[in-house]
């Protein structure tokens, strides 16, 4: 029996800081890179309390599509004192996923 797949198909942001961030989600894999198929990135500029959902992308594989499952997502974020940050993550999930909820700067509120 083949394995469960394991990816997420789309990503729900919110913003929970107090200054804007910028998000990169990158789509796709190693293995449909390596297959001629780029990794698909979209940005997102989020002001505080903004939420915003980046959708599912396919890839055309001729006769079917294939899901880019999400790769991972880069936030890039300032600090009170104006220096830049970068958060790397990668999503590590159970089964198929179909959106993804990231609150971005949750745990600075606590």
């Amino acid at each position: 029996m083949a394995p469960t797949p394991q990816y997420v198909k789309s990503v729900a942001l919110k913003n929970s800081t107090s200054h804007p961030v910028k998000v990169v989600a990158t789509f796709g894999s190693d293995e449909f890179e390596a297959e001629g198929k780029a990794k698909i990135k979209e940005t997102r500029e989020l002001a505080p309390g903004a939420e915003e959902v980046i959708k599912e992308h396919e890839y055309n594989m001729g006769g079917w599509t294939a899901t880019a499952a999400l790769f991972s997502l880069e936030v890039e974020h300032s600090t009170d004192n104006g220096l830049l940050g970068k958060t790397l993550y990668t999503p590590s999930v159970s089964g198929i996923v179909d959106v993804l909820h990231v609150d971005i700067g949750a745990d600075e509120a606590r």
